[in-house]
């Protein structure tokens, strides 16, 4: 008998469906499915929020301010890497006692990742970050007049990096399989940041105020963090502080370091090369261009952030076929859903941003196409890359990663100069087609005895039947109409959307997804009821 694997790996027989479930299969499934469905919600919440408050923004601060400050941030996120991968090798030390239950062990490198984190915050980070944010008016372009403003803000930003070690928080729940619970802090710490922004540029406090309420959620998330990993830990913290062996986590960190600074050099540079190629009111028009895919092309590519932690479980159960299956379910989730649902939210971008801040702020259909693009593009490669990072195998892709990412800035310069906005993008999608984005499949394949031939079978087939509806649907939405309103458009849209959706389901994914999801919803269903009618 065939058989279904949950969200998470587990598997159902298909003739037993009527009997109950594991409690250990029904949690992890329901967790994951939480998980996606808090992210969902985190994402149409924090798009609203943005909706609402851009206008605002713009009102208050103007083009220029804006977009020196989304150029800012960008800067200021690569001082991260003066911690040299100490975030992502704590979550590959914490995944293995977090995947056998072990809370005590958990406690235990929790707080040698604080107290070492602390350790390079001060002696490290905290001096790089006094120059940078002192050189911040050099880096950005801005005009003079806004020099010191800029400078001044960027001084307030250096107070965040004291939470910056709290992080490993987030890692325990994410660990636990508890991202919904990061989701819910990540949505109550935009919230806040929203908030506080838009108040304070009401206020007059210009870009000084935009790093006052990033500080805000700053606070907002780490105290959040920690109610919620103190939760699931307590009776287990005073425990004692473990000694990691040196050499393991730095055999873990180096290679981890690397990728990540490819992959910020791929994905978090565009607002910071615009700014020089052009002007910072050009990230403006940049930004809001972008908004509408990164926001809602991340309820497909979500899958991979709750998927890693299953498919690790999975793979350690010595289950390679059942292990394959999942992975190609997810491959036809990726290339196939998610491409019909970008160019869905891409076709109606124009008459977005038109209605929202007015047609003089959207850089282009390009521009649009290419970000839906990239982000299908990028979300594909995660999902292997998430894989093989957890698993602690970085350093088989540190090459790939950082040659792509030199390759990305060189192009992204070369074409912004030669095409404009587009050329940006266009320069990420081309470093990520040659490098990372076929590299990652290939290793995954090669180290985890998946097959090649049926992940590119599956791709294939995905992206074929995807285009069709992709093409349909932008003609239809692009027709030329010349009344346009907000009525008008979500009808569309949700029209639009909810063919896609059908489209995608009856004819990308197989009758065996449909089935496996059908016995998932099934079966949290159910645990749903029981879980009322005990209680």
């Amino acid at each position: 008998m065939k058989r279904f694997q949950a969200l998470d790996g587990s598997a159902p027989d298909l003739a037993a469906a009527g009997a109950p479930a594991s409690q250990a299969s029904r949690s992890r499934s329901a967790l994951a499915m939480f998980s996606w469905i808090t992210l969902v919600a985190r994402s149409v919440l924090t798009m609203l929020a943005a909706f609402i408050a851009t206008p605002y923004l713009l009102q208050f601060l103007g083009a220029e301010r804006l977009g020196a400050f989304r150029a800012s941030q960008q800067w200021f996120s690569y001082l991260m890497f003066l911690y040299v991968g100490l975030g992502p090798a704590l979550v590959v030390m914490l995944l293995r006692p977090a995947s056998r239950g072990e809370l005590d062990g958990i406690v235990a490198i929790l707080k040698s990742g604080i107290r070492i984190g602390m350790r390079q915050t001060f002696t490290v980070v905290m001096p790089v970050a006094l120059l940078v944010a002192w050189f911040m008016p050099e880096l950005v372009g801005i005009s003079r007049p806004l020099r010191d403003e800029l400078r001044r803000a960027s001084l307030i930003n250096i107070l965040g990096l004291l939470l910056a070690p709290l992080e490993v928080f987030r890692s325990v729940l994410a660990c636990r399989q508890l991202g919904y619970l990061v989701n819910i802090a990540i949505l109550i710490q935009s919230l806040a940041i929203t908030g506080v922004s838009v108040w304070l540029a009401w206020l007059g406090f210009g870009l000084p105020g935009q790093y006052a309420g990033n500080i805000a959620g700053l606070v907002v998330f780490s105290a959040l963090a920690m109610l919620f990993a103190g939760y699931q830990l307590s009776g287990h913290l005073r425990g004692r502080a473990a000694e990691i062996d040196r050499n393991e986590l730095w055999g873990l960190r180096w290679p981890l370091l690397l990728t990540s600074i490819g992959g910020q050099m791929n994905l978090f540079t565009d607002y910071i090369l615009v700014s020089l190629i052009a002007t910072p009111v050009a990230v403006t028009t940049f930004s809001i261009t972008q908004r509408l895919m990164i926001v809602l092309g991340g309820f497909v590519t979500s899958f991979g952030e709750v998927s890693w932690a299953g498919l690790a479980q999975l793979r350690a159960s010595n289950q390679p076929a059942l292990f394959q299956e999942r992975v190609l379910e997810l491959v036809r989730l990726f290339l196939g859903m998610g491409f019909c649902f970008l160019i869905t939210f891409a076709a109606f971008n124009g008459r977005f941003v038109a209605l929202w801040v007015g047609r003089q702020y959207y850089g282009g259909d390009a521009l649009t196409i290419l970000t839906a693009v990239q982000t299908i593009v990028v979300g594909y490669f995660m999902f292997f890359s998430l894989t093989i990072d957890m698993a602690g195998d970085t350093r088989h892709r540190v090459a790939v990663a950082l040659a792509g990412a030199v390759l990305n800035v060189i192009l992204s310069v070369i074409l912004g100069r030669w095409l404009g906005l587009y050329g940006v993008t266009l320069a990420t999608v081309i470093a990520y087609a040659v490098g990372e984005g076929w590299y990652s499949p290939y290793l995954f394949c090669r180290r985890y005895a998946v097959s090649a031939r049926a992940i590119v079978r599956e791709s294939a087939r995905a992206i074929a039947l995807a285009a069709p509806c992709a093409i349909a649907v932008w003609m239809v939405a692009n027709r030329g109409t010349h009344a346009d309103g907000w009525v008008r458009l979500g009808l569309e849209f949700s029209a639009a959307s909810m063919i896609t959706f059908i489209y995608a389901w009856r004819l990308i994914m197989r009758a065996e997804d449909r089935a496996g999801w059908r016995i998932r919803a099934a079966t949290m269903l159910r645990g749903f009821y029981v879980s009322q009618g005990s209680a």
